[in-house]
């Protein structure tokens, strides 16, 4: 089956679980630029496609200038394709598209350690201080607490609901 048709079916099963508009653009964009590199080697059929193709792509993918920024592509967005591209092959071999998952031997990209800076006493105090302003006080400063002692991000903050709490569990 080709490539391009199968992409088709994942992004319909993707919308259909109703996964994030922005997880199924990542996928669909990502999946597109490997269809993309494929086809300029004469390869749109699924079952052509190598696990010596993709580690190709993925030292490719490495060497690609970014438009954006004009440089390279960081490791981290490589490794975010990776992601990706992985996802489609794995759910392409479980609804049984294709017999072997090629990426099934294709390692992640390293991605460096990434540390992020803690915020200082007081600017954390000028942030609390600042919450004050705002036109809902309390709960932004109840999100604001919650996403620094629990480590949630901001889309998994502001997308919690009463459901997600579990108070019987300690």
């Amino acid at each position: 089956m080709l490539l391009k048709n199968i992409l088709k079916k994942f992004i319909t099963d993707c919308q259909s679980r109703r996964l994030s508009p922005r997880t199924i653009e990542r996928y669909q964009n990502d999946c597109q630029k490997l269809t993309a590199y494929l086809s300029q080697r004469n390869i749109q059929d699924t079952r052509k496609v190598t696990t010596d193709h993709l580690r190709a792509y993925f030292a490719a993918l490495h060497e690609n200038i970014s438009e954006r920024t004009g440089k390279r592509l960081s490791p981290f967005t490589t490794h975010g394709n990776y992601r990706s591209i992985n996802t489609f092959w794995r759910w392409t071999h479980t609804n049984e598209y294709i017999a072997h998952n090629p990426m099934e031997r294709v390692r992640p990209p390293r991605t460096p350690k990434r540390i992020i800076k803690r915020l200082s006493e007081r600017q954390l105090l000028i942030l609390l201080d600042e919450i004050q302003r705002t036109a809902h006080p309390t709960r932004n400063r109840a999100m604001l607490l919650l996403m620094l002692d629990s480590g949630l991000r901001r889309g998994e903050t502001v997308n919690l609901t009463i459901y997600n709490i579990h108070t019987a569990e300690k």
